[in-house]
């Protein structure tokens, strides 16, 4: 059986546990997940006995390999106003819709239709978030670049470089090494640091201070998440306690990764460690989150959610300390969840290292 007709199977059985006759899948990336299409504009419908690609005339040669999986439609480029009037026969009942990624003036067009609309949420995002081996294997290619990228900065060294220069450098790596970076990285020296989305600098990187650099390589349309922070010669007593306390808290949230563990259990024991060594207040974002054809995915490390870890679930572990005006810490490893609890598939290392 091919990756589409397998995800197309899991789908249709998850319409059926939800009572639809169809879904209108308009995400963008669960529309390529689905089918193979990574044009700018499809939609995609999937009955019990039809799997239907909609696009429009600039993809007509590009889809052509995908009829051998499924049913390909060439439309106007208003792909939902050339479906609509359509849609209630080739639906034949109730369509789901995703809530989270259609908009309203789809939403209201659709319902020119006469077909029954039933809104879903997460669906296609929860069959996401189990990986097949194949797509750990593109996790795994797209972690191990992301290991060469760490060593030839700690070859390089910072001090000296401006952030937005070593951004820069990480961003041609990771084209070299990859198809592209899976966002842009960030460089953040000092009181930067102390910003957890902090954006790179045309600043000189100074000696005697910590820098944190989160990137990632995109493989064959797969993501890599890792952050490490590095050393730039002799730095003070707290930037070494501040990085114990966060690898401690990494550790401990690693320590409770397995298949039926809960999410929300995995983001405490995290919390739990850094509120103890009384830096509470300055670790306010989820521990992680899923990584697969989106850098963000289910399921999430967060406050609040529910949830429990299943074999196949990609997940980044990265608490971090973030002193406003001083500096920061954040560690980031990409795990894998398996039978035996879990993978890690980032492999450089989490020591403090001293990259002058």
């Amino acid at each position: 059986m091919s990756t589409q007709s397998e995800r197309i199977g899991r789908l249709r059985a998850a319409m059926n546990d939800g009572d639809l006759d169809a879904l209108l899948v308009s995400g963008s990336a669960s529309v390529r997940w689905l089918t193979g299409y990574g044009g700018s504009n499809g939609l995609a419908l999937v009955t019990q006995s039809r799997a239907v690609l909609f696009t429009d005339f600039r993809y007509a040669d590009s889809v052509e390999p995908l009829r051998q999986e499924l049913d390909v439609e060439v439309v106007d480029q208003n792909l939902v106003g050339a479906i609509t009037p359509r849609l209630a026969q080739l639906a034949g009942g109730a369509v789901g819709f995703e809530s989270n990624q259609l908009t309203h003036a789809a939403w209201s067009l659709l319902g020119a239709s006469g077909a029954e609309l039933r809104p879903t949420s997460m669906l296609l995002e929860n069959l996401r978030a189990v990986k097949s081996p194949a797509e750990v294997e593109l996790l795994r290619r797209a972690s191990h670049a992301s290991d060469q990228i760490y060593a030839r900065i700690a070859d390089a060294g910072l001090a000296g470089r401006t952030e937005r220069a070593v951004a820069h450098q990480i961003g041609d790596w990771c084209r070299e090494l990859g198809d592209d970076a899976s966002f842009s990285a960030v460089v953040a020296a000092a009181e930067n640091g102390g910003r957890p989305h902090a954006v790179a600098r045309d600043v000189e990187i100074p000696r005697g201070t910590l820098v944190v650099i989160d990137l990632g390589v995109r493989i064959d349309g797969y993501h890599g998440d890792c952050t490490r922070t590095f050393a730039t010669g002799s730095t003070e007593a707290e930037h070494k306690e501040v990085y114990e306390v966060v690898l401690s808290a990494q550790q401990a949230a690693k320590g409770l990764i397995r298949a039926g563990a809960g999410c929300a259990d995995v983001h405490e024991a995290a919390k739990r460690v850094i509120g103890d060594a009384g830096y509470g207040e300055f670790f306010k974002h989820g521990t992680g989150h899923g990584v697969g054809v989106e850098i963000h995915e289910e399921p999430r490390f967060r406050d609040g959610l529910g949830g429990t870890l299943q074999v196949g679930n990609a997940v980044t572990v990265e608490p971090g300390i973030y002193l406003p005006g001083r500096f920061g810490v954040r560690i980031e490893d990409l795990v894998v969840v398996d039978a035996d609890g879990y993978e890690t598939l980032t492999g450089f290392p989490t020591s403090l290292l001293d990259v002058g």
